[in-house]
This record gives structure tokens, C-alpha cells and sequence, in this order.
């Protein structure tokens, strides 16, 4: 026996089942399946945005003008948003690649 303002073992260490618990149940899983399916997607958009930034920081096209080192940085930025991690930015090189039609580009694999 119980003594007054004792809640009885039997009631609480044993669950009552409820089609509203079997909803929720059914809800939080449902709810974790999308999570872990958004967590595949998010890593393979990482992914693109890092090959992005990969060809875009290849000789020859970063270093092309200053609208492509532009073009590098602010990729170089969105990706750090998304690594929350702080940017790497690249300085203007000595010579444009634009201005110096000899150099040989490099090709990305």
C-alpha cells in the first residue's frame, strides 16, 4: 500500500499505450528520417561547393583579372559560412593572367 501523496510503482514504471503516444512515436521517427536524409543532402551540397571552389582556385582562372579573384574569394566565403569555419581569402597575384598571355593554365583533375 501506498502512503498519501505516493505515487504507486505498478502505475508509473508501466506505460499506458495511447493511440496519441503511437502517433507521437510514429511523428519523432518520422521526424529523424527527414534529419538524417537532410544530413546526406547537406554533405553532397558540401561537397559540389568544395569542387566549385577547387576549379575556380586552379591557376589560370583565379588569377585571370580581378573579377575572377572576386569570383574565388566569394565562393572561399559562402563555403566558410557553411564549414562555419573563418575564410581563407587569396591576395592579387603579381600578374594578371590576362596580362600575360604565355602563362600556361593549370588543369584541374
Amino acid at each position: 500500500m501506498t502512503r498519501p501523496g505516493q505515487l504507486d510503482p505498478d502505475i508509473v514504471e508501466k506505460p499506458i499505450p495511447c493511440s496519441r503516444c503511437e502517433r507521437l512515436e510514429r511523428s519523432l521517427d518520422s521526424v529523424l528520417e527527414q534529419a538524417h536524409d537532410m544530413e546526406g543532402q547537406y554533405k553532397t551540397l558540401l561537397g559540389s561547393a568544395q569542387h566549385l571552389l577547387d576549379l575556380q582556385g586552379a591557376d589560370g582562372n583565379w588569377d585571370y583579372d580581378p573579377y575572377m579573384l572576386g569570383m574565388y574569394n566569394g565562393m572561399e566565403l559562402l563555403l566558410s559560412l557553411m564549414e562555419c569555419r573563418e575564410p581563407e581569402f587569396r591576395d592579387p597575384p603579381d600578374t594578371w593572367g590576362a596580362n600575360n598571355p604565355e602563362a600556361e593554365l593549370e588543369v584541374a583533375e
